[in-house]
């Protein structure tokens, strides 16, 4: 067996760089390991023979894995409760806590697998084929990241457990990943600059009309815009604060009397004096902290934190609190209100405002756990949970009830429905003369954009996704009468290439992102889903929903307790359940009975009428408040 690994990652250089990589493997007589499902996944299609990490896991491998990440990635910056990140009374850690509990959750299971991987195979020399010189200073997002500065030093400490001797060596190729992605930046300042000039009008105008009370709506166009536009809040300057602006967006605003504000956040700081942190005593006084069953880690970390206390936060995260800071000061708002206030730019915003004493409301954007499922772990969750925001407005009684459970004061939350569902019960209603049979199945795949990044067990793998879309497959050969339509959330086009040889001849299986789902529900009568949000809209069109809980993964989403989905434990019964409720007329009258009677639990009212009620709080509100 050969000496030499190889590692590979980043899906898209690979992409450019096949011909190239093919002559180091073959230059290198080396094995070659992905470092993840779709990079494994693409190089086998592609006839490249590469080793699967998965096969050296175990059982119990990544136990606490992620009750560990989350210590880590709330404490990095505060160890033994000093918080060295604290910068004007405001700790510029916390700003990135949900990305930092990624990048540990990330960062640990890797260390694990490869550790096995090490241990089986002993190598002599890892050779690194990357395209990663990462710029964190681009996005937060890219902290989640294990960059191959790390890998290094993982490979290094792991070599050392096992007392191995062990060289590597990194080959860096280029990626062509970004070039496209600048093409129409030119215009953007043409936007900026005619927005300056009709924001200012807009202002002008609502100081004429007398308008001293100011909503900020961050982002969120698709969700908030009913809200936004409702007549309820006329009496209202409603500001939208976004941080890209285009011709689209300003119209169908600016249209409706809505304001935009631009987050600019790429001011010059240069005469602001930034933080400087003491790097030496940090690293001292994390010593002993990150433990990982009995093993310290510090110094395979240590690269990280080094960054982030030497470059981000003082010269990413300190200037952007800056101008945040210096916005919502002189917006004078009376009200924030934010989609989430876990990532990075709605947490700011909601602590900055905080300060100022201005009202935050989370409006809820996408579905939350159910049940007592997580209650014992005390996890942050993407979205939903730490709530440090005022209010949050949220879609039913279920979501109410699943913050009780999390030790929230259920005062914070208030019931109002889902504005963004409004527009499904409109489309709903004007689709009702439609009496026609489709026999459609609309398959709903949660994958994600970086499917490496593995968090906890309630994650769908890239390899598990790959196995079921085979079952799919196998299911429309089966029923050549039933067409099916397979929607990812990501990687549309990484799926389509991967089963290009399975689909060829098979008429009624597509995999497609085409159209929006508010258009296609109305056409299909079953959808089939893991957890999503989607699932709740397709309630809305009175869909059969079948929930995948194959015991793979942990599905939190069991609408199957309340009658608003059949749970399948296999593709066996999937495929029974698509005959039973295609064909049976009883079968699906009786459950469209219990989506009548139970969808108001997860949709208050299960009525369309939102927007009016959030609208309505929000004025009700601010008038008690600031009258």
């Amino acid at each position: 067996m050969s000496k030499k690994l190889i590692f590979v990652d980043n899906i898209e250089f690979i992409k450019d760089n096949s011909c190239r990589i093919a002559e180091i493997i073959r230059n290198e007589k080396a094995l070659v390991l992905p470092l993840s499902d779709l990079v494994f996944l693409y190089m086998k299609n592609k006839g490249f023979n590469c080793i699967d990490f998965h096969d050296f896991e175990y059982k119990g491998l990544y136990e606490n894995v992620y009750s560990v990440a989350r210590e880590w990635g709330t404490g990095w910056y505060k160890p033994r409760n000093k918080d060295f990140s604290e910068v004007d009374s405001v700790s510029l850690g916390t700003m990135i806590d949900w990305f930092m509990i990624y990048f540990f959750t990330h960062f640990l299971r890797m260390h694990l697998f490869l550790g096995e991987v090490i241990k089986n195979l002993k190598p002599n020399e890892i050779i690194f084929i990357t395209a990663k010189e990462v710029d964190y200073m681009e996005a937060p997002l890219k902290l989640r990241n294990v960059d191959c500065n790390l890998l290094q030093h993982m490979v290094k400490s792991i070599a050392g457990t096992l007392n191995l001797h062990l060289s590597t060596k990194l080959i860096k190729l280029t990626s062509q990943e970004k070039s496209q992605k600048r093409k129409f930046n030119f215009i953007r300042p043409v936007f900026y600059y005619f927005n300056v000039v009709l924001s200012r009008l807009f202002s002008l105008c609502n100081f004429i009309l007398r308008k001293n009370r100011k909503i900020i709506f961050y982002e969120g166009f698709r969700h908030f815009f009913p809200v936004m536009a409702s007549s309820l809040l006329r009496n209202l300057e409603i500001i939208h604060l976004e941080k890209v602006i285009g011709l689209s967006l300003m119209q169908k605003l600016y249209s409706r009397g809505i304001r935009i504000d631009v987050l600019n956040k790429k001011n010059s700081l240069n005469k602001i004096k930034k933080p400087c942190f003491d790097l030496i005593k940090i690293k001292a006084e994390l010593s002993g902290y990150f433990i990982y069953k009995g093993q310290d880690f510090l110094d395979s970390v240590w690269p990280r934190i080094e960054y982030l206390f030497r470059f981000f936060l003082p010269d990413y995260v300190y200037p952007d609190l800056i101008n945040i800071t210096k916005y919502m000061r002189a917006s004078n708002a009376s009200c924030l209100i934010v989609e989430n206030d876990s990532t990075y730019d709605e947490k700011m915003l909601v602590i900055v405002a905080k300060k100022f004493g201005v009202y935050t409301v989370v409006i809820q954007n996408g579905a939350t756990w159910i049940g007592e499922a997580f209650k014992s772990r005390e996890i942050s969750i993407h979205d939903f949970y730490p709530l440090i925001a005022d209010k949050f407005l949220a879609y039913g009684e279920l979501n109410k009830s699943w913050y009780k459970n999390m030790n929230v004061d259920p005062e914070k939350i208030v019931v109002t429905g889902a504005a963004r569902f409004d527009e499904y019960y409109k489309t709903r209603n004007s689709f009702k003369i439609l009496k026609r049979k489709s026999n459609a199945v609309l398959v709903l795949l949660n994958d994600v954009t970086d499917q490496d990044v593995v968090v906890s067990e309630y994650d769908v793998t890239a390899k598990m996704f790959y196995k079921h879309i085979n079952e799919f497959i196998k299911i429309a050969k089966n029923s050549p009468d039933v067409k099916f339509i397979i929607r990812p959330h990501h990687n549309e086009g990484f799926w389509r290439s991967i089963f290009e040889e399975e689909m060829q001849g098979l008429n009624n299986l597509e995999i497609s992102r085409k159209d929006t789902l508010v258009r296609i529900l109305p056409l299909v009568n079953i959808v089939v889903g893991y957890y999503s949000t989607a699932l709740l809209e397709a309630l809305i069109f009175r869909k059969i929903v079948v929930s995948l809980d194959t015991g793979e993964f942990l599905n939190p989403f069991k609408l199957w307790d309340y009658d608003l989905s059949k749970r399948v434990e296999n593709f066996t019964e999937l495929e029974a359940q698509i005959k039973i409720y295609l064909f049976d007329e009883p079968e699906q009258r009786l459950f469209i009975k219990k989506i009548d009677d139970n969808l108001r639990l997860f949709n208050f009212n299960d009525d369309g009428k939102a927007a009016e009620r959030i609208a309505g709080y929000l004025g009700k509100t601010l008038i008690n408040n600031y009258a």
